[in-house]
């Protein structure tokens, strides 16, 4: 697997504090961010299939500093400028089922891991703010009929408000799930059984 790690600094350390064996322990530096997408819809003539995800104004390049006087300190600084980050890019695009499935571009170098469909996208820690959005592209066929949508994050789509979640950390794991829905309009009907009250009414002649 791809990864960045910094080991601790063990300070001052003889033969006789470890039986000559110094312990590192590694730490990760970085942020695993993994995207899910799955849909609510249980239309059986209708599929929606996902084409592009996009995560908007997210920094990708970063630099960080260490202290080893007692212990190891790390921290990401002098964060490089906003990209949008294209998350998952098909043109064909796939299927959504209810139960949700990774995604992600395996040619990626954020990529790793060794499992099959999983993929890890290593990012730098930073703050979520507000710009940070979400784009997605998906195609909805109902009885052979397509329909492409795209949609860019309005407030309600903000990354920050998924889970709450304003920043990414250190050796952080967090999981997104984009779930794509129909919002069908229906209508439904009443059948009054009984009448108003007659009113009468006469002609003469």
């Amino acid at each position: 697997d791809i990864d960045f790690m910094v080991a601790d600094a063990v300070i001052d350390q003889v033969y006789s504090s470890n039986t000559g064996v110094v312990p590192f322990v590694f730490r990760h530096q970085l942020t695993q961010v993994n995207f899910f997408v799955n849909t609510d819809n249980t239309d059986a003539n209708t599929t929606i299939k996902i084409k592009t995800v996009k995560v908007l104004q997210i920094k990708t390049s970063g630099k960080l500093t260490s202290t080893y006087s007692s212990g190891t300190t790390t921290e990401w600084g002098t964060l490089g400028g906003k990209t949008d980050f294209i998350i998952y890019n098909v043109a064909a695009g796939a299927a959504l089922s209810t139960a949700a499935q990774q995604i992600g571009e395996t040619a990626d170098s954020y990529y790793c891991g060794t499992e099959v469909n999983a993929y890890r996208y290593l990012m730098i820690p930073q703050e979520i703010g507000d710009d940070v959005k979400v784009e997605i592209v998906y195609d909805v066929i109902t009885d052979g009929v397509t329909t492409t949508n795209t949609f860019t994050g309005d407030a309600a789509k903000k990354l920050n408000t998924a889970g709450s979640i304003t920043a990414w950390g250190k050796n952080q794991k967090i999981n997104y799930t984009i779930t794509v829905g129909l919002k069908p309009i229906e209508f439904t009907a009443t059948v009054e059984t009984g009448w108003t009250p007659e009113s009468s009414g006469g002609l003469t002649f």
